[in-house]
């Protein structure tokens, strides 16, 4: 029996799974990890049976440098580990740039603007169900433990850690937030619905008392404000030093400690970057490889502090030292030719939705780059998986809109 009976059924079995995957991350890593075999598996057997290219779509021009520098830290990513320091098993851990397919894929499968609402909307419920439970589940135990306990010490993170908790929630707010300021009455009840599903996401990143994503949500706050509300702007500067006044001293301190370097949790991270200059320098071209990172730690340094040297905490540092300077040109480059594009879409996009949408995309882009100076969040399985699709969205929409465009000039 002919593939093309089957074709429409299997686009939309991938699609489903492919929102599985990515509203999954918020709950389960074994979830997210099935669906994203089958998802991928599928759409790899769809490009072959179909005879189709994926890099063959109107958002391609656009995208062809992004392209070319992320393949040149692919490159490089590969090189590391074939000349890591400690090389046994360092080229299993490859499998983890098979999400970069999230990227590819997002643009290739989602070509119309219903699939691209639905999947959101997907994520945007699951995350927002998954914090309500959470808010409840931390509330009580709080509780229960008659107020007594250090509440910095209960963090919210009940499904993965708190970090990786409250970044895959602060990219999914962030992207969505510049929502609430389409115009138009008829977007009135939509905007009220998504005001209340968000609210939960909000509260429960904040719970994570995670300093970076703490820090990039209300920098993103503050650019939403300069650039489309002027009283979310004054609102967040008034929230902000509402909190400072008034919170318990032990949530002041832990906000205030990220500009202490003498911090017992900043401090070895200026000595882990410290160490990671020199391992660089003993390793210029292709780097130490990601593999048995602590033990190559321990041949500059023994760790003094819980943590150190498992990873550098900063995406860039980490990059660097494991990939070498060619790959950190690839991955620098990514990310700027990125963003380029990205501004470039959010200038040329006339409908207000879209253009709020891929608004959030770069609040979204930011919030993980700021986030990133602090924590390895590149390196975060999860956190990965939800970046990759929303940085996508620029594009997914220029697709769509050309798309449109030609259909139109059909009928």
């Amino acid at each position: 029996m002919e593939y093309g009976k089957y074709k429409h059924r299997i686009e939309n079995i991938i699609l489903i799974f492919f929102a599985v995957h990515i509203s999954a991350v918020s709950f389960s890593i074994a979830v997210a990890s099935i669906s994203f075999g089958i998802w991928g598996g599928l759409w790899l057997i769809n490009l072959v049976m179909t005879k189709r290219n994926p890099f063959n779509n109107h958002s391609f021009p656009e995208l062809k440098f992004v392209y070319l520098f992320l393949l040149i830290y692919v490159i490089f990513e590969i090189l590391s580990r074939f000349f890591a320091v400690i090389p046994e098993g360092a080229l299993a851990g490859l499998k983890r740039l098979l999400l970069l397919l999230i990227f590819v894929a997002s643009v290739d499968i989602t070509d119309k603007t219903k699939k691209l609402e639905s999947i959101i909307t997907v994520v945007l419920i699951v995350f927002s169900v998954i914090s309500t439970y959470e808010i409840v589940r931390f509330m009580v135990e709080y509780i229960n433990a008659g107020f007594e306990i250090n509440i910095i010490d209960t963090r919210l993170g009940y499904f993965s850690h708190p970090i990786t908790t409250g970044e895959v929630k602060m990219l999914v707010f962030v992207l969505l937030i510049p929502l609430l300021f389409i115009k138009g009455r008829e977007f009135r009840n939509k905007k009220i619905i998504l005001s209340f599903l968000l609210l939960p996401i909000l509260i429960s990143l904040f719970l994570t008392f995670s300093r970076n994503v703490i820090l990039a949500v209300i920098v993103c706050f503050i650019i939403t404000g300069l650039f489309m509300s002027r009283k979310t702007l004054i609102a967040t500067i008034i929230i902000v030093i509402a909190i400072f006044l008034f919170s318990p001293p032990q949530l002041k301190e832990r906000l205030t400690s990220s500009f202490n370097p003498e911090h017992e949790t900043n401090k070895p991270r200026l000595i882990m970057w410290k160490t990671g200059l020199k391992m660089f320098s003993d390793h210029i071209w292709t780097g130490v490889g990601d593999n048995e990172f602590i033990g190559v730690y321990k041949m500059y340094r023994q760790p003094e502090f819980t943590g150190e040297g498992s990873h550098m905490h900063n995406n860039y540092m980490m990059i660097l030292v494991t990939t070498g300077l060619f790959g950190f040109i690839g991955y620098c480059g990514f990310m700027i030719t990125l963003f380029i594009k990205q501004i470039k879409l959010y200038r040329r996009e006339s409908n207000d939705k879209f253009k709020k949408l891929i608004f959030g995309s770069i609040l979204a882009f930011i919030a993980f780059n700021l986030s990133g100076i602090f924590e390895w969040n590149f390196g975060d399985w999860e956190v990965l998986s939800v970046f990759l699709f929303i940085i996508s969205i620029p594009f997914i929409i220029f697709n769509i809109d050309k798309l449109k465009i030609i259909n139109d000039g059909k009928r």
